[in-house]
């Protein structure tokens, strides 16, 4: 059964997928945004990492995380690039992340 979940009122983007089907997908909603493919490439992959940080994030280890949050500002310095650090934002502000602790220094 297909669905579409708004992401955010202001972020101009809606999720559609299929209900089970682990296929979600970042599309404009239709307010005269247009993305490319590549804006959209890396927004979907912006999107994916902090849903991976935000539901797997406790099973994984300080080393894991670090990884995975380098990862995420890598694809947020990509997004800012390709100019769509607006929405990249939006992203960001939607998922809560917790601090995994204090940094170790070397």
């Amino acid at each position: 059964m297909p669905y579409i979940l708004k992401v955010d009122e202001g972020l101009g983007m809606e999720r559609t997928g299929s209900a089970g089907d682990g296929i979600e997908e970042i599309t404009p909603s239709g307010k005269g945004d247009s993305y490319s493919p590549l804006q959209l490439h890396y927004l979907r992959q912006l999107d994916r990492l902090l849903r991976l940080r935000y539901e797997q994030g406790g099973q994984l280890n300080p080393e894991g995380v670090r990884l995975l949050d380098r990862a995420i500002y890598s694809r947020y310095c990509d997004c800012m690039d390709l100019g769509v650090g607006t929405e990249a934002q939006e992203l960001l502000r939607r998922i809560p992340a917790s601090s995994v602790g204090p940094r170790s220094e070397s």
